[in-house]
């Protein structure tokens, strides 16, 4: 099995030239960036550097995977971009909420979603308690009377039974 951080050693070593400056970079040891790139060459059954003298070289195959480990780094680097950043968030929240809600704390919750940086959509169903519990919606919200709302796929948050 491929190790992904051998993947990021192998980037290493083959931008620097170095094993000890990877170990440098990686805050590790010469012999732990040794072993990884050993490990790896062992997985894909290639030899990928040439250690003849000071530095290593790439070889064929060591360029060959070089290319591809970049895209590799590129599109982690890019993933954790997208699931991290909260102005790369977006989807769609489906609310199913009762009249008394929408004309209460729906303008505040509007506002305050808009004032921040996810692209979400809202889609608003407003209907009554038991028709909004059969409804296929990410929450709902009513005033209830009963303090809880009746389908268990929903959470109850209870906001103004009295």
């Amino acid at each position: 099995m491929i190790d992904f951080r051998n993947l990021e050693t192998f980037f290493w070593v083959a931008k620097l030239g170095s094993f000890r400056g990877t170990a440098d970079k990686l805050n590790t040891t010469q012999p732990a960036i040794s072993a990884r790139i050993a490990q790896l060459e062992d997985s894909l059954n290639i030899l990928l550097f040439n250690r003849e003298g000071w530095r290593p070289t790439l070889t064929v195959k060591g360029v060959e995977l070089l290319d591809y480990v970049e895209r590799l780094l590129a599109l982690r680097d890019e993933m954790v971009m997208a699931v991290t950043d909260p102005e790369s968030q977006k989807g769609t929240v489906r609310l199913g909420l009762s009249e008394t809600i929408v004309h209460t704390w729906l303008p505040r919750l509007v506002k305050e979603l808009y004032q921040q940086p996810p692209q979400i959509t809202l889609e608003i169903s407003v209907d009554v308690s038991v028709n909004l519990r059969d409804s296929r919606i990410s929450s709902a919200a009513a005033f209830c009377p009963a303090r809880r709302l009746l389908h268990e796929r929903l959470r109850h948050e209870p906001l103004a039974c009295g």
